[in-house]
């Protein structure tokens, strides 16, 4: 095996099947999926159920072919499918060791050497003379695991195989796969244990009905599957979805947001609150709207988010403040917090200008400002990306503040489209209800 060179090679991989309500039609199951894996590297594959997780392994393990595109694989493959594991109903765990293990190329030599450890690995006591066809689909895997355990390929590949079984029988299967990684051996495993993926894994893919849309370091595609997973409204391509405290924005598959996606921050007083501070007491959807109330812990004000579809591709968003007693303001914003492949920016009747390549390491609030405008001027971001191309704007009918155009530090690595609200003294709100924001955002393609 070359060093530097992968190990796997995935090119426009796709897996569908006939659509029979479609007539002639297909049905998708993966596609368009493209990527390089290379030696040691440890790959987690999330994403809800049915997004292609297990298609994916399987059409790596060629358990099935694909309908479309190709892949290369480099070295010894290990895979521990639940189905496809190369085990017999009728034989009993012994016998299943030797079959299945002769199809992984290993000797009746080596498995003998090894048969003892591998039985007092899998746990299954007495069972494992037993026919396999009166397992548990835990006890199935619990053997082909322990049987892994004492292989040595170059790749293994595990389907959720690390969620069976009880937390000792789970603690040695990390024990296991530690040791793989010790070997440098390259792993690629699915699984819905986020704790899990972030402690082992250096890699990490995130698949959304059968295509990629987020590959990257752990922690940042963990935090793109939370905000697919939370309740949201849909209309079209378009998703609106709740991520604990932000709401996030897709199309087609694309994050047009990322991390903190569209979220507001106050201040009062020289104290900034962004929304981690709301206790979020009610949340109401709809066919097209979804609208949200909450209270600050630490200061008077109660706030309601109001997002309604205004069409298949524009946002509407009101805010309204609920003073309880009275505040000081010194500033507000509204931050759309754009994905960071977002390359351009653009205002009023300016033409595209680059958005800087590299984000800066500071913090606080020196974010970099590229423009600063009336609120009744129209800003946006451009995207030219494989997975959709197109415009992001932001406009406000709030006849007072101003929108801005803003790169954030690395900490937050994102372009930023923002309304901004500052008063030069502390302003004092009396207690009240006030409609505070209305603005849109709209999606536009490039064709």
């Amino acid at each position: 095996m070359v060093n530097g060179a992968p190990v796997i090679r995935i090119r426009d991989l796709g897996k569908g099947y006939p659509d029979r309500q479609a007539g002639d039609g297909t049905l998708w199951a993966l596609r368009h999926v493209s990527v390089n894996i290379m030696p040691g590297e440890v790959w987690g594959i999330i994403g809800r159920n049915g997004a292609g997780k297990s298609t994916l392994l399987k059409l790596l393990s060629r358990v099935t072919r694909p309908s479309e595109g190709n892949f290369d694989i480099v070295g010894k493959t290990y895979s521990l499918l639940e189905l496809g594991m190369g085990f017999h109903p009728e034989l009993n765990g012994i016998d299943n060791l030797y079959v299945a293990g002769a199809i992984q190329g290993m000797s009746r030599k080596t498995i003998r050497e090894n048969l003892d450890s591998i039985v007092t690995f899998a746990g299954i006591g007495d069972a494992i003379y037993q026919p396999l066809r009166t397992y548990s689909s835990g006890m199935r895997v619990r053997l082909a695991f322990a049987l892994a355990a004492h292989t040595h390929p170059d790749i293994l590949i595990l389907d959720e195989i690390l969620a069976v079984g009880d937390e000792a029988f789970q603690r040695k299967c990390f024990e296991a796969v530690r040791t793989f990684l010790k070997r440098g051996v390259t792993v690629l495993f699915v699984s819905h244990d986020m704790k899990l993926v972030s402690l082992i894994c250096t890699r990490c893919m995130l698949l959304h009905h059968g295509e990629i849309i987020d590959v990257g370091a752990p922690e940042e595609v963990i935090e793109s599957y939370s905000r697919i997973i939370g309740p949201g409204i849909q209309r079209g391509a378009v998703t609106l979805t709740r991520a604990r405290h932000y709401m996030q924005l897709f199309i087609d598959n694309f994050s047009v947001t990322r991390r903190f996606g569209l979220y507001t921050s106050v201040r009062s007083q020289g104290v900034w609150y962004d929304p981690g501070y709301i206790l979020w007491d009610e949340e109401v959807h709809d066919t097209d709207r979804i609208t949200m109330s909450g209270h600050y812990i630490t200061v008077p004000l109660g706030m309601t988010w109001e997002f309604r579809f205004v069409s298949d591709t524009e946002i509407e968003w009101i805010i309204w403040f609920d003073i309880d007693a009275s505040l000081h303001l010194d500033r507000f914003q509204i931050n759309i917090m754009l994905n960071h492949r977002f390359s351009y920016w653009f205002a009023e009747d300016l033409s595209y200008q680059a958005f800087p390549g590299d984000f800066k390491w500071y913090a606080g609030e020196d974010w970099t400002r590229h423009w600063i405008g009336s609120p009744a001027a129209v800003i946006g971001a451009a995207v030219r990306y494989g997975r959709w191309s197109g415009d992001v704007t932001f406009s406000t009918s709030n006849s007072q503040g101003a929108l801005t155009v803003v790169t954030s530090n690395l900490l937050f690595k994102a372009h930023v489209l923002q309304y901004l609200k500052v008063w030069s003294r502390s302003e004092r709100l009396t207690t009240g209800r006030y409609r505070f924001f209305s603005g849109r955002i709209q999606l536009k393609e490039h064709r």
